[in-house]
């Protein structure tokens, strides 16, 4: 009983001394809202992008990004289907 009356004082303090700062709570609470807002939208992206498999693709481990280069020093990059057509075609 002691020590919530120890941790209910303190919370009253903190508050007061917040009531009398103004700024100070205010770019805390800016500060505290944008960190929030920053980890939910990466913790979401990464969720998405990288934990999520992809729809309509049954084995995501078989697919390969096919890159060539020509003599003029550009790329083009085509996407197969399976590995096993490609290395079928070539």
């Amino acid at each position: 009983m002691v020590a919530m009356t120890a941790i209910l004082k303190d919370v009253l303090f903190g508050l007061r001394i917040l009531r009398r700062n103004k700024w100070f709570t205010a770019v805390a609470v800016l500060t505290l809202g944008l960190g929030i807002a920053v980890n939910t939208t990466v913790f979401s992206w990464i969720h998405t992008v990288l934990l999520t498999p992809l729809p309509g693709v049954a084995d995501s481990h078989e697919l390969a990004l096919i890159e060539t280069v020509t003599r003029a020093a550009s790329t083009s990059s085509t996407r197969p289907t399976s590995t096993t057509a490609t290395t079928a075609r070539i």
